[in-house]
């Protein structure tokens, strides 16, 4: 499976987990993707890790601990224009 696609099976991933409350498990899902370097992170794949980010705020569970950490790390994933990434 390439980058692309295992980037968006493991963000879809975080999304249930946050679902079910799980945000340790969504951390470890979303892990993989926020580590690819910056020539992979694609259009797509930005915008799945900006709805994990949407959904951790929606939770409820904005400035706690591990949860304040992964929307810290999805900022800084998500900082890269848009325009800069391949789509």
């Amino acid at each position: 499976m390439g980058f692309r696609r295992q980037a968006g099976a493991q963000t879809d991933l975080a999304l249930a987990r946050i679902a079910r409350g799980e945000i340790e498990g969504a951390i470890e899902a979303v892990r993989p993707v926020l580590d690819l370097p910056v020539e992979q992170r694609n259009f797509g794949i930005t915008s799945s890790v900006q709805r994990v980010h949407a959904a951790l705020h929606a939770s409820g569970r904005r400035t706690v601990g591990a949860v304040a950490d992964l929307r810290g790390e999805i900022e800084a994933f998500t900082a890269t224009p848009t325009s800069v990434l391949v789509r």
